[in-house]
């Protein structure tokens, strides 16, 4: 009994006008039943979703590996080693995300909780004569938070404290790609996405105080952020025919042609303080202040990704494999990211062990490291490492496949949340349930 895990279970001796309509049938169920909601990633981490069914049940660690259609984003030129073509979606069917940041009300916590469902991947990979060709669309960032909460007594200046809180972040994928044969050993191939970005952050809030009178203070942020531009991702995998072992390399980097962003501050301060969104230190009344809407047109820059994955198949049964995923320094610019942000290296290990022709089991460990530094740690509001563990099984039959699993990351670390310059305790834990698919014909 021979498991190849490089390879799909099998392939299809239908008929090319059923191929045909099988492939067309899985994309409309896929994005008709699929509600597209989001899933839980910020602007601080470059790891926080996990694509690809396969992928994601090994901890992200696929550079090396890349055989099937989520390799379009992870290494490209691993699609040259897909037995036959294919077509796959998976979905995050349920992201929970917790922060707790200690001490942010006084001697009160303040917690933020999110729910979401969605999709984050779909794609195709079909052999051609000169090549692998593929073609893929990618959630890979996303953001949803709202907060309605209100607080009575929080602290001694603060009788009721009130907060309307709305933050998305929707960052999408969607292009081409091409995989071909350097020589028998070494494949080469390269991914064009086009890249749109949509970010949009209300912030409503009031205190009322305990000092005379009761006065209430007002804040209202809005900001929003639109960014176009391209992703080309260009990978290798060297595999030797008669090795147990392969290595792989892609870079990546993301290009902003056009960004605008909208932004526009609303305070009414009876007492204010230099932390206050609206201060104004000439006005000692504090009376109410608005910043219009102001349009800019920045660009943000992008870091440099490099992965460099290994993979080892001890037996036909087995796989082990290893990433080290590279991110590079970024300056800061006025509008989108007015902090530094560091380097950041993040590691994935994972496994793959099929117990049969029907059943597989994937595991493995993530990191997701933070680009806030202590310095950007003014700006931002959360600086947090987080680790990741991963889990789940795969069912084969003739001619498609399907997985379950669960990831949980956790971490604690410092936050900013109250802009006060109090930097307190922050932890946060993430669990993602997700489902995947994919068809062989």
């Amino acid at each position: 009994m021979v498991f190849n895990p490089r390879a799909p279970k099998a392939t299809s001796d239908l008929n090319q006008s059923y191929k045909t309509a099988a492939v067309l049938f899985w994309a409309v169920v896929y994005f008709c039943v699929t509600p597209v909601g989001t899933a839980l990633a910020d602007d601080y981490h470059y790891s926080s979703t996990l694509i690809g069914d396969r992928a994601a049940g090994m901890a992200g660690a696929y550079g090396a590996i890349s055989d099937d259609t989520s390799g379009v984003f992870y290494n490209p030129a691993g699609t040259r080693f897909a037995n036959g073509n294919s077509v796959s979606a998976s979905g995050n069917s349920l992201r929970s995300e917790t922060k707790t940041y200690q001490g942010a009300l006084g001697s009160a916590n303040y917690q933020r909780d999110s729910n979401t469902i969605q999709p984050n991947f779909f794609g195709v990979v079909q052999h051609m004569p000169f090549g692998t060709f593929g073609f893929s669309y990618v959630i890979t960032d996303s953001t949803l938070q709202q907060q309605d909460q209100q607080f009575i007594n929080p602290t001694p200046a603060v009788s009721q404290y009130t907060l309307n809180y709305n933050n998305e972040i929707n960052t999408y994928n969607i292009g081409p790609s091409l995989a071909v044969d350097v020589n028998k050993d070494l494949k080469a191939g390269a991914t064009l996405y086009y890249f749109y970005k949509k970010r949009k952050t209300i912030n409503n809030q009031a205190q009322t105080l305990t000092s005379a009178g009761q006065p209430v203070q007002w804040d209202n942020i809005y900001f929003k952020d639109e960014e176009n531009g391209f992703r080309p991702i260009l990978g290798v995998i060297y595999a030797p025919e008669d090795a147990k072992y392969s290595v792989g390399l892609a870079l990546s980097k993301i290009f902003i042609f056009s960004g605008s962003q909208y932004s526009q501050k609303i305070c009414r301060h009876t007492v204010a303080s230099s932390g206050d969104p609206c201060y104004v230190s000439s006005d000692s009344s504090h009376q109410p202040v608005q910043i219009p809407i102001f349009n800019s047109g920045t660009a943000p820059e992008y870091p440099l990704e490099a992965r460099l994955g290994v993979a080892f198949f001890p037996s036909n049964a087995l796989l082990i494999s290893a990433d080290i995923d590279y991110f590079s320094a970024v300056g800061a610019d006025a509008v989108v990211y007015q902090w530094n942000r560091q380097a950041v290296f993040n590691f994935a290990l994972g496994a793959e062990y099929y117990f049969s022709h029907s059943f597989a089991v994937r595991t493995g460990a993530y990191s997701d490291f933070s680009n806030v530094d202590s310095q950007g740690l003014a700006i931002a509001d959360d600086k947090v490492n987080l680790y990741g563990l991963s889990l789940s099984g795969a069912w084969f039959s003739k001619y498609s496949s399907i997985s379950f699993g669960v990831n949980y990351e956790f971490g604690s670390g410092d936050s900013n949340i109250s802009t006060s310059g109090t930097i307190l305790p922050l932890k946060a834990q993430i669990l993602t349930i997700f489902l995947g698919t994919s068809y062989n014909y």
